[in-house]
């Protein structure tokens, strides 16, 4: 839907496989990254390396909590974060307040 509706340069991040040959399929992308599900950290830093100033909008959608807890790195300054993944009642992330601004 991001990129349909225009305005934006959509980077989609998913592991190798299923997922993104879906979204590569849908076109739903402008730039894929295929993640290792062996080790994807150095893919992702390699992620927020190429976009040092973080994205616009982050939308993380996996339900794994260790994602979610470095996604907040991935956001530049002012920008959105949209959890979209299910996550358990125990799950915590840890991210300095610093980091968090909330609308109402």
């Amino acid at each position: 839907m991001l990129k349909r509706n225009g305005g934006c340069h959509v980077v989609i991040a998913a592991p190798e496989g299923l997922k993104i040959n879906l979204a590569k399929s849908l076109d739903a992308g402008h730039e894929y990254v295929p993640l290792s599900r062996q080790d994807p950290i150095s893919q992702l830093e390699k992620l927020k390396c190429d976009n040092s100033n973080g994205f616009d909008i982050v939308i993380e959608a996996t339900g794994n909590i260790k994602i979610l807890d470095d996604s907040i790195n991935f956001v530049r300054r002012g920008g959105k974060l949209l959890l979209y993944g299910v996550f358990a009642d125990h799950d915590r992330v840890s991210w300095s307040p610093t980091k968090i601004r909330m609308y109402t």
